[in-house]
């Protein structure tokens, strides 16, 4: 069967022809990631990206939906959750990919060969094994459970190994990489030839919250970023679903969650000796606390909830933000009893937004800030930073204004 291939920008269209069961596997594979609907022309079905960029592939169709961002900015902005990592020699071997996925792939194996060029990272581990000669110690709490039988012996022993956690998080992400559809048989090559370096390492099914735990220090800190894409990929990927007769994958990143998490982080950096950003704050619209709001980013000072921001990855072409992020700010700072809040973009398309709304009666004021996505990644650090002094004007415009919190937040 001939794949069709189906190019879209993120929250572009485009048509294809699918067979019901094709729809129901490919609906399947997307879920709410796609948006699949019948076409006016009969026969075809209307495909429209969301804010999910990558590649999912079925038998009968392969739809790579590539980000509006150039995939070096992406790859930055994938970066979160610690300090922003050296890829220079890296990125260059991504930065002719136009397409997410054989960009990741390809930065994981360099990243990978990167980290084992010096030999695979090896630790002493405690092993607990039933053996015929003695080795360690006798495990005496295993070994009288066999009831008087004297061999095998239980026995605890050190042994210093390559199989460990850095490792085998590394093979457990290339192993689930190279079975992606859309990797470059060119990366499949150099992915199966890292395999054959991590052979004496487990195959473990790793979760990305068990990444988290590996304790980084100077011994193993070389396999950070290796470690870091992994969690990605490990989070992300969905590899070889079999859909009744037909055969899926997917790797799909969502843009709106990628700016929200870096905009928290680095606002978290660049206003660390002014405020304190609280990402995803739950408190309550309610009085009786039966609707749950959770802003983007609460601000505080001295304890004191000063500020509230949301992150909207698009607005509209003609400059606009949507109605509804306009309501959902507008409750946020009833709510909180703030004068005003902000709406931060990053768009790089259409007019820019007003800078400033006052409501109506309500007297709050919505400012709204674009924050530029362009350029390197110096251009965009110096972006946040001109952003951080936005939020800072606000909040002192509320001040020098007399405004204040009308009423104090509800405890947490």
């Amino acid at each position: 069967m001939t794949i069709q291939h189906v190019h879209l920008v993120e929250y572009g269209t485009e048509l294809a022809h699918l067979e019901p069961t094709q729809l129901s596997a490919l609906t399947q594979a997307a879920g709410s990631r796609l948006v699949l609907r019948p076409s006016t022309i009969p026969g075809l079905t209307e495909i429209v990206a969301t804010s999910y960029v990558g590649t999912i592939v079925t038998d009968a169709v392969q739809i790579v939906i590539q980000p509006k961002l150039a995939i070096p900015t992406l790859l930055y902005l994938l970066e979160v959750g610690g300090e922003a990592l050296d890829l220079a020699d890296e990125l260059a071997a991504v930065d002719s990919k136009p397409e997410l996925l054989p960009a990741i792939a390809t930065l994981l194996v360099r990243l990978g060969e990167k980290a084992t060029a010096r030999g695979l990272h090896h630790r002493y581990r405690d092993f607990a094994e039933p053996l015929v000669a003695m080795r360690g110690r006798v495990d005496l709490k295993s070994q009288m459970r066999r009831s008087g039988v004297m061999s095998p012996v239980d026995c605890r022993f050190d042994e210093f190994t390559a199989d460990v956690a850095e490792n085998q998080v590394l093979k457990c992400a290339i192993q689930r990489v190279a079975r992606l559809d859309g990797v470059p048989a060119v990366t499949r090559r150099s992915a199966a030839r890292l395999l054959l370096t991590l052979g004496e390492v487990s195959d473990v099914d790793v979760r990305p919250q068990d990444i988290d735990r590996i304790i980084i220090n100077r011994l193993n800190r070389h396999y950070l970023p290796a470690l870091r894409l992994s969690r990605l990929i490990l989070e992300r990927a969905s590899v070889s679903v079999a859909h009744g007769a037909h055969h899926v994958s997917a790797f799909l990143v969502d843009m709106n969650q990628v700016f929200e998490t870096f905009v928290e982080h680095r606002l978290r950096r660049a206003l660390r000796n002014e405020l304190q950003v609280l990402g995803q704050h739950r408190d309550w619209l309610d009085v009786d606390r039966k609707v749950r709001i959770i802003p983007d980013y609460v601000l505080r000072r001295d304890g004191q909830v000063v500020f509230v921001a949301d992150a909207k990855y698009k607005f509209t072409a003609d400059g606009v933000a949507r109605q509804s992020d306009y309501y959902q700010l507008l409750a946020y700072c009833t709510a909180l009893g703030l004068p005003a809040g902000m709406l931060i973009y990053a768009d790089t398309e259409g007019d820019l937004p007003p800078h400033k709304i006052e409501v109506r009666a309500a007297g709050v004021r919505v400012v709204t800030h674009r924050l530029s996505m362009g350029g390197s990644r110096s251009d965009i650090d110096a972006a946040v930073e001109r952003l951080a002094g936005a939020l800072l004007t606000a909040i002192a415009d509320n001040s020098s204004n007399g405004l204040a919190h009308a009423t104090p937040p509800a405890s947490r």
